[in-house]
Parts: C-alpha cells; sequence; structure tokens
C-alpha cells in the first residue's frame, strides 16, 4: 500500500461519534464526568519533531473518557488516534510485525516508546488485524511525520472517534474465553437499552490485550464493542 494513500486515509476519515451525540450519553449517566478532552491536548510536554526523542518514560495509552461505568462494564469515548495495523493469522506474527515497526524497521529508522494495549479486530467475514497506539505525535505536528512502515504489510491509520462499551476479563484470552466475554458485554448492553453499531450486530468484535506479550503473569484482557448513541 503506498504511504501517500494511507495519509490521506488518517487525515480524512470521519469522526463516527459526534460531540453532541457524547453529550446527550454524558447528561444522561448519573456519574460525574469530565467532558471529552480533544486528543492533542492529552499530549503535552517536550515539542518534538522525532518520535525517537520521546523514548523512556512510562507506558502510554490511547486517548479516551470513561461516560459511565456499568457493573460490570464502561462506556469510553475514544478520541481520535493513529495506530499501526497489520493483518495476521497467527498473533505471534503480528507482535512480531508490529514490534519490529516499534524497534525501528520504519522509515526514520528510530524506535518508539512502547503504548498498550495491543488490540485486534475480528471482522464478521472471519478476518483479524493487530494494531498499536503511535503515541509520538505532537501539537502542531503533521501526520505525515510519523515514521512509514517499511513492512508492506503494515499501514498507518486512524482509530477512535466512537463509543465503545468495554468488558474486562483476566485470564488466557482464548476464543472460548473471548467469546464468553463477548456475550456477556452483548447481554448487558442489551438490557441498558443500547444498540450495537452495525458491523458490531452483524458480530464484529474488539480484543485489547495489556502486559508484556511475553509475560507468563495473568494478563489483563478487554472485549469492545462500539455502541450507537
Amino acid at each position: 500500500m503506498h504511504a501517500h494513500c494511507s495519509i490521506c486515509r488518517l487525515q480524512s476519515r470521519p469522526i463516527l461519534q459526534s460531540s453532541t451525540s457524547v453529550k446527550r450519553i454524558i447528561n444522561r449517566s448519573s456519574h460525574k464526568v469530565s467532558p471529552p478532552i480533544p486528543w492533542r491536548k492529552r499530549h503535552r510536554g517536550h515539542q518534538s519533531s522525532s518520535c525517537a526523542q520521546q523514548l523512556g518514560g512510562n507506558t502510554i495509552f490511547p486517548p479516551y473518557t470513561i461516560v459511565s461505568k456499568q457493573s460490570n462494564y464502561d462506556l469510553r469515548f475514544f478520541d481520535a488516534y493513529p495506530v499501526i495495523r497489520m493483518p495476521y493469522e497467527r498473533r505471534d506474527e503480528g507482535y512480531i510485525g508490529l514490534g519490529a515497526y516499534f524497534d525501528g524497521e520504519n522509515s526514520q529508522g528510530v524506535r518508539l516508546r512502547q503504548t498498550q494495549p495491543v488490540t485486534m479486530r475480528f471482522s464478521p467475514g472471519g478476518s483479524k488485524t493487530m494494531e498499536l497506539y503511535i503515541g509520538c505525535q505532537q501539537d502542531g505536528q503533521p501526520v505525515e511525520a510519523l515514521p512509514q512502515p517499511k513492512d508492506s504489510r503494515l499501514s498507518l491509520e486512524v482509530a477512535g472517534g466512537e463509543v465503545a462499551a468495554v468488558l474486562k476479563f483476566e485470564g488466557s484470552a482464548t476464543r472460548e474465553a473471548t467469546l464468553r466475554a463477548v456475550a456477556k458485554l452483548k447481554t448487558a448492553i442489551a438490557s441498558d437499552g443500547l444498540k450495537l453499531a452495525e458491523e458490531e450486530a452483524a458480530g464484529a468484535f474488539r480484543l485489547a490485550q495489556y502486559g508484556p506479550l511475553n509475560s507468563l503473569s495473568t494478563r489483563v484482557n478487554e472485549v469492545l464493542l462500539r455502541v450507537l448513541v
């Protein structure tokens, strides 16, 4: 895929949930929450033209605002944010491909700061993609300045701009465990009167995993389903 086309998509993709819609969710919630914070205002600090200058420090995460907390799931508004994404068959090939990009296999030859979680998208047709947040874009920095992938399987994309229901579960994220979590989340969403986005209603879902990929410790996982507001 041509790098310029990837950038065009990043610049032109529409936000899926309007700020007016998000305000309606906030107004319906009994929890006191802050209004959604623009993505670029969330990442302040040293202004740098190079991702390489932002190595070190704590792991960073995609920007979101908790709209409401239910008994077993959260509603989150995700701001738009850039990701590096690739299709995969086995999880290890996704880990290796994305890891190589962050370790310097990119157009700038720089190592990027670690981000979490690793997010896998499962489509109704059976295709799968894996992605990581690129957290080094700064105020006023154009998207074109982000390192381009050398691996043709990888592409720069934009995620977020949506409201999603999120359910956490621990342990091994096997297919069976993940599908149980998705079913539980769908039941909770329906009981609260929320409707799934069209693709999710057809069977799409996301799985996010936190923690070192090679760790034997208990992992924290999340399943995510977009909802209509």
